[in-house]
């Protein structure tokens, strides 16, 4: 993780770019592995939490959110604040050593070296994508936040499930929050499904990974005009 260690130029970037975490800079899930993490210690209702959330997505009896939301709920509800992120920052140890994926930490390098600002943008927690973003000397972080009262957490989250279209929301608003107008930056997206595309599609540039590659050596691939929606 080295190469990611410097620091975007302090003047104003021509280039933002945008990067799912998922799949994209990471081999494979990253919340269910965490959650196993948490639940080691009570490995059946682990196990049962899993299968019950599994379960609902299969049978299509509750969406992607509300089955994330359940399992997050039984697994976090209740902890406190301080045992999750000292959880959450061994777990980012662990993805930044043992499952960044190198083709996505080339392209991080690149677009850093030629003077971009460079955005974690994830559905998945804050709890180890913040101790994750430092890691990596990334610009910025848009992810889905957990919710705390008293120093507990809730289980719930404090803002929206950033996927799909709410991505390019949390995009949006952050952008005008450091001044950035959106015509006067040329913007690079990339991600590895469907929960992308609303982001690959708004941006000026968007890059996929190919699963076919994927299986084999790795590789993004540039998303033709002709794949992107209006």
């Amino acid at each position: 993780m080295t190469g990611l260690s410097h620091r975007a130029s302090q003047d104003r970037p021509t280039t933002v770019v945008f990067m799912d975490f998922d799949g994209t800079v990471t081999r494979g899930d990253s919340l269910l592995p965490f959650l196993r993490r948490l639940t080691h210690s009570r490995l059946a209702m682990g196990q049962s939490v899993v299968m019950v959330g599994v379960d609902l997505l299969r049978t299509r009896r509750a969406s992607r959110s509300d089955a994330k939301q359940f399992l997050v709920s039984r697994c976090v509800s209740g902890r406190g604040a301080d045992e999750l992120r000292g959880l959450g920052r061994e777990f980012a140890q662990y993805l930044a050593q043992r499952r960044v994926l190198v083709d996505a930490i080339s392209e991080v390098d690149r677009h850093r070296t030629d003077g971009a600002l460079v955005v974690l943008v994830s559905a998945s927690l804050d709890v180890y994508l913040e101790p994750f973003r430092d890691l990596a000397g990334l610009d910025a972080l848009l992810c889905t936040q957990m919710e705390y009262s008293s120093g507990v957490a809730t289980g719930r989250f404090s803002g929206p499930n950033v996927r799909g279209a709410e991505k390019v929301r949390m995009v949006e608003g952050w952008m005008q929050s450091r001044g950035l107008e959106r015509d006067q930056c040329e913007v690079v997206a990339y991600g590895n499904g469907a929960g992308d595309r609303h982001l690959l599609n708004w941006a000026d540039c968007g890059f996929l990974r190919s699963r076919r590659l994927f299986r084999r050596t790795g590789g993004f691939r540039r998303v033709p005009s002709s794949e992107r929606s209006s």
